[in-house]
């Protein structure tokens, strides 16, 4: 556990979790509708349908058209309004007549298809007939309850969408049945048939009776319930994410305090490395003057300072191809590092030397012109030619110098130095010469 603990940032995680815990709440909200009921859903077919006229007179009704692929179900015309007369789709669903489904623990019924009155004022009469096996009638058609309710026309969707809880029983059957036995509320849990048929006393004409299917739904659990468990669940996610911080908090604290001592022996480590590779990359190996990188570097920082005037001065060592050639490149090596502590020990303040290449080296002179160098570069130049550099014998300069008075001049400082010393060269070597 705290290995676990120790690997995940369970700050990091949190919000997370909360976030998709947040999404799943709302989601769970969104789809409420979709997978909070259960439902049943039976196609009609012929074989389960059957079509019929309540006719109180011969003729008044007849059957025009019976169902077709698509639809279950038929046309019918109605001729008089003085009799109750009706068309009627029996739909059956269950294997049994007397026998139904148990639809108590559902709440409402759509049925998918098409009815046509000749007027939006006429009804549809939906009736769920509910098997009663102890009424006592010698008419078995008495035995099956009238669960039912009419829908206008002009109110009617598509589907047809009927709630349980508007179906009643009508009084002219309790009346039929004359059975005191029989309770008079609605009952679903036998129900071999589902009618559609039209109402008494609805218009004369054609109407169209076609069902396609029937579906049968009931709720899992109210919204009222889902908010209960979500607030539930967030009161548990809140004591799991509580209680999991305080113990990933203590841990990271222990694991601080145990790690503060070598983390405070790593990064002196570090930057004491760090401090020597920088030195190193700024520092030439042989010399210990600065190399280029170090020379660009103060360049830099007397542009970002503003020391101007600003001097260059180039050093290019005479005839050292001598030196290489006649005593080997060690005693050349040895030439150039002597020469390097004298530059070292001539430079002052923010002043510096760099090894530009081979034996050349740049001097960078902030906040100098050639009038307040001239003195310095001369006893610098007398210095090397009487110095012992290790050839054992006398080894020479020539010096090349230029001033930039302002920072536009500055780009052109080193070219114009390396010229002077090029000028020094032929004039004879070991001298000093100055860009004009």
């Amino acid at each position: 556990m705290r290995n676990i603990m120790k690997s995940i940032n369970i700050l990091v995680l949190t919000p997370i979790v909360i976030f998709v815990f947040l999404i799943t709440s709302i989601l769970s909200i969104v789809l409420y509708p979709n997978y909070s009921n259960v439902r049943i859903y039976i196609e009609t077919t012929n074989l389960n349908t059957t079509a019929s006229m309540e006719d109180n007179i011969d003729n008044n009704a007849t059957i025009i058209d019976t169902s077709n692929d698509e639809t279950a179900g038929f046309d019918c015309s109605i001729k008089r309004v003085d009799f109750e007369t009706t068309c009627r789709l029996r739909i059956q669903i269950s294997d049994s007549k007397t026998k139904g489904m148990d639809l108590s623990s559902f709440n409402s019924l759509n049925i998918y298809g098409n009815f046509i009155a000749p007027s939006n004022d006429d009804f549809l009469r939906i009736s769920l007939r509910n098997y009663e096996p102890t009424v006592k009638s010698e008419i078995e058609e008495a035995r099956y309850k009238f669960n039912l309710t009419e829908v206008q026309v002009s109110e009617l969707t598509q589907p047809i969408k009927i709630n349980f809880d508007r179906l009643i029983v009508p009084n002219w059957w309790m009346v039929q049945v004359s059975d005191q036995n029989i309770i008079s509320e609605v009952d679903f849990t036998n129900v071999p048939y589902i009618e559609v048929t039209t109402a008494n006393q609805n218009s004369a004409g054609n109407y169209t009776l076609r069902v396609s299917a029937i579906e049968f739904q009931k709720q899992i659990f109210t919204i009222e319930k889902l908010y209960e468990y979500l607030l539930i669940s967030w009161a548990i996610l809140f004591l799991i994410i509580f209680i999991t911080i305080t113990i990933y908090l203590g841990l990271k604290i222990k694991q601080k305090f145990n790690n503060e001592r070598v983390l405070l022996e790593i990064n002196q480590s570090l930057s004491n490395r760090s401090e020597k590779l920088e030195i190193a990359h700024k520092t030439d190996e042989l010399t210990s003057v600065l190399n280029r990188n170090g020379m660009k570097d103060k360049m830099l920082e007397c542009l970002s300072n503003n020391w101007f005037p600003m001097s260059a001065v180039m050093i290019d060592i005479d005839f050292f191809k001598k030196v290489n050639d006649e005593l080997g490149h060690q005693k050349g090596d040895e030439v150039l590092i002597n020469l390097g502590k004298i530059l070292i020990d001539f430079t002052q303040n923010n002043e510096s030397i760099s090894r530009y290449g081979g034996e050349e080296f740049i001097l960078l002179l902030p906040n100098s012109t050639i009038k307040t160098i001239e003195a310095r570069l001369e006893q610098l130049r007398i210095t090397v030619q009487d110095g012992d550099l290790g050839s054992g014998y006398s080894i020479t300069a020539s010096f090349g110098a230029a001033t930039a008075l302002k920072k536009s001049e500055f780009n052109s400082l080193v070219e114009r130095a390396d010229k002077a010393l090029y000028e020094a060269k032929n004039n004879g070597r070991n001298c000093v010469k100055y860009a004009q």
